[in-house]
């Protein structure tokens, strides 16, 4: 009988297992389906949502209407202009209400962003309604300014709102007021293009008018330091003058 071969000491080792193949249930796959597609679908209709919000804005904004989508901000749009002569605006503007506010302007030294150096009680009105009651807020109304010329030539600006219109004589009026019209102007016009919203922490300006810088030959540029202009703006009226 043959002998058993002798045993070896070296330890058998265990063959190395298979990877695992993931795995899904039918419930999973269907769950993670649904979410995508509920992914999808929210983000198209959010952005058909965005379109449609901006095609609306802008279709009120060529009807002359105001989008106010925070009735706590400043809204406002500008109108076209219905009078003769070239210095004449007219805005729809939506006033927060709790607040009372003032026209404020300035002719000479409008820097290029911010307001100039005015003396508190210089070139100020206070919003009032026909009655001189602080104008009422909520609703959008009509602003209109205008600069113009009387019988014995005298400067004014006028102020308008519903069913009050202010005429204030222009005091030491510059020289540049007779020669606006020559090319060599900027303006930046609050809602030229479509309505725009502004946080009441701030003043609205409302309209920027400034000389620009000559350029040789005939060229001009954006002067970054102040110069001469009318800017036009409202603020909230100090607490001091309520």
């Amino acid at each position: 009988m043959a002998d058993a071969p002798p045993a070896t000491s070296e330890a058998t080792t265990p063959a190395a297992p298979l990877r695992r193949r993931l795995r899904f249930s039918l419930t999973t796959l269907l769950l993670l389906t649904t979410v995508i597609c509920v992914a999808v679908s929210h983000f198209h209709t959010s952005r058909q949502l965005q379109e449609t919000r901006q095609a609306l804005a802008e279709a009120n904004s060529e009807l002359g209407n105001l989008t106010i989508d925070d009735p706590k901000q400043y809204a406002i749009l500008a109108l076209p202009n219905f009078g003769p002569g070239d210095m004449q605006w007219r805005w729809r503007v939506h006033l927060p209400t709790g607040k009372r506010d003032q026209f404020r302007w300035a002719f000479d030294n409008v820097p290029e962003s911010g307001l100039p150096q005015v003396p508190p009680r210089r070139n100020r009105l206070e919003l009032l309604d026909r009655y001189a009651k602080p104008a009422a807020k909520g609703e959008p109304m009509i602003i209109t300014l205008a600069l113009w010329k009387n019988v014995a030539d005298e400067w004014k600006i006028t102020l308008g709102m519903p069913g009050r219109e202010t005429a204030i004589d222009i005091r030491n009026p510059p020289a540049w007021l007779d020669n606006v019209d020559r090319p060599g102007w900027g303006s930046r016009i609050a809602g030229r293009k479509r309505t725009e919203a502004h946080s009441v922490d701030t003043p609205l300006v409302l309209l920027r008018m400034r000389k620009s810088k000559q350029v040789p030959p005939n060229g001009s540029t954006v002067d970054m330091q102040p110069t001469d202009g009318l800017i036009v703006w409202i603020e909230e009226l100090p607490e001091k003058t309520k």
